[in-house]
């Protein structure tokens, strides 16, 4: 059975547990908001640059090699984006599950290269191959993010890649998603009819210009919602662990109130059995004089 000396050394450490997690808590909290508004803020530029780059392409009026879907894909890359920190549940968790599920399923028919970004991905997917991948940081980095996008664009157009996927969270709680980056598809058809633009420079030109920064913005959009997903897992695993210490301190302090409630009412037993046994010498030693 525990003593009380014990039992207030575990208190004091539950309790010193408790404020990291509470600490860590409210970091989570402020860094989740921080993340959505990056996320608020990147959001619209990519989705005009895929706007624009489907007008320019249901417009019939160039093509361009990133259009280009090859029939069988032999040799493909997956981008996977995890976290750079562990303590944020089964996030990392279900990305990796996710990923080595993808991997059997695309290498039945294609050599699949993996391009992990956030530590943790990098920790089980070691990318020797490509520079560029690295940790996310606080804030997703829009150069880095630029540098893996014009070297998986390389790729593609050489050939040493038919396809791109990118794995994450998109959203928080939700679950790992998979996206075609490369080839881009999904170019609506309808607008072909109803819209006549006239572009200068040329279409070929704009699409030179255009293409890597969609693909970058996608990286990068794709890295902060990742990033808003981690620190919403963490947030809710932080302040489990927190209600968690607070039942476990109320435990600790019930059980210290009972124990020391037990000796309280021995000591004041022995008090009252000592000064009986008192009162009864006295006594015998009052009759002894009579």
């Amino acid at each position: 059975m525990a003593t009380l000396v014990e039992l207030r050394r575990r208190m004091g450490s539950v309790a010193g547990t408790r404020q990291i997690t509470r600490a860590m808590e409210l970091v989570s909290g402020v860094r989740l908001r921080r993340a959505q508004q990056f996320v608020s803020a990147t959001r619209p530029f990519a989705a005009k640059l895929r706007e624009l780059i489907t007008h320019i392409s249901a417009s019939g009026d160039c093509s361009h090699p990133v259009f280009e879907s090859r029939d069988p894909a032999k040799r493909g890359i997956l981008v996977v984006i995890g976290s750079d920190k562990g303590l944020c549940g089964g996030f990392n968790n279900e990305i990796l599950a996710e990923a080595s599920r993808v991997l059997a399923g695309l290498s039945e028919s294609a050599e699949v290269e993996v391009l992990p970004i956030g530590r943790k991905c990098r920790e089980v997917f070691p990318a020797p191959g490509f520079e560029g991948a690295g940790e996310i940081g606080h804030r997703p980095d829009a150069r880095k993010a630029a540098r893996l996008a014009l070297e998986l664009i390389c790729r593609f157009r050489s050939g040493e890649a038919d396809f791109v996927d990118m794995l994450r969270i998109r959203h928080p709680g939700g679950r790992p998603e998979t996206d075609r980056l490369l080839p881009i598809v999904g170019a609506c058809e309808d607008w072909r009819k109803e819209t006549d633009y006239i572009y200068e420079p040329a279409p070929e030109e704009i699409l030179e210009e255009i293409i890597p920064r969609f693909i970058s913005s996608s990286l990068l959009l794709a890295m902060a919602e990742s990033l808003v997903a981690e620190h919403a897992a963490r947030l809710a695993s932080m302040a489990s662990a927190t209600r968690n210490a607070d039942e476990m301190i109320r435990g600790l302090r019930l059980e210290y109130n009972k124990l020391r409630q037990g000796a309280i009412t021995m000591e004041i037993s022995e008090l009252v059995g000592g000064a009986e046994v008192l009162e009864e010498t006295a006594l015998k030693a009052r009759k002894a004089r009579l």
